[in-house]
């Protein structure tokens, strides 16, 4: 067995929480969220188990960071725990509460397209 995909993410922000969005990769059994204050964010932010993907084929997590300027990514593991390489990297810039803002969401604070 090899290792899943790497996740394709979008994050945004509501202006005090940060909120990644992703499709469910083929084999993976659960998914590591990482974030940090720079590029190649490395602290594990949350371990997400694949059943917890929602029926519309998304999953969603949301959380506040210590920094206002936030990295995330994640990455997929299958049953053997082979980890993919970490997705696609998205900066967040919180803006405070109540304002939307990102560097990472061209069409707009929690649109979902492909």
């Amino acid at each position: 067995m090899t290792a899943p995909a790497a996740p394709v993410i979008t994050a945004h922000t509501n202006g005090a929480a940060i909120r990644v969005t992703f499709r469910p990769v083929a084999t993976a059994t659960y998914y590591h969220l990482y974030a940090g204050p720079a590029t190649a964010p490395s602290t594990l932010v949350a371990s997400i188990l694949a059943a917890a993907i929602g029926a519309d084929g998304w999953f969603e997590s949301s959380f506040i960071p210590l920094d206002a300027d936030s990295y995330v990514a994640v990455s997929a593991f299958n049953v053997l725990d082979e980890e993919s390489a970490k997705s696609n990297e998205r900066r967040v810039t919180l803006t405070g509460s109540g304002n939307r803002h990102t560097t990472s969401d061209p069409y707009g604070a929690y649109d979902r397209r492909d």
